[in-house]
């Protein structure tokens, strides 16, 4: 049977996934992609419950969104984006009004 990655391994491995750049521009996420273009970070789900890379990753950088902000938005609209200074967390109203 297949050892389990611990949760620093996981987070390791998170990050080796995401093409790092300077800090303006988009990180991508390198692997296989989900509906709608977001990241899919299955490996984490059972950590977070999610698999989608833009979320672990606000949730590695800044903890978990707050309940009254559910979401984890992009400031530079592209679904791949894995750059923590790119994300914030918001409401679907934010997320429209955002657009």
């Amino acid at each position: 049977m297949a050892r389990k990655k611990t949760y620093d391994q996981a987070v390791a491995a998170f990050w080796k996934n995401v093409d790092s750049k300077e800090n303006d521009e988009c990180w991508n996420w390198k692997r296989s992609v989900v509906s709608h273009g977001y990241g899919n970070a299955w490996s984490m789900k059972r950590f977070y419950g999610t698999a989608v890379a833009s979320r672990i990753a606000y949730i590695l950088t800044y903890g978990l969104p707050k309940n009254e902000k559910p979401l984890v938005l992009h400031k530079c609209d592209n679904p791949l984006c894995c750059n923590p200074s790119h994300l914030f967390a918001g409401t679907h109203n934010d997320n429209m009004n955002d657009m």
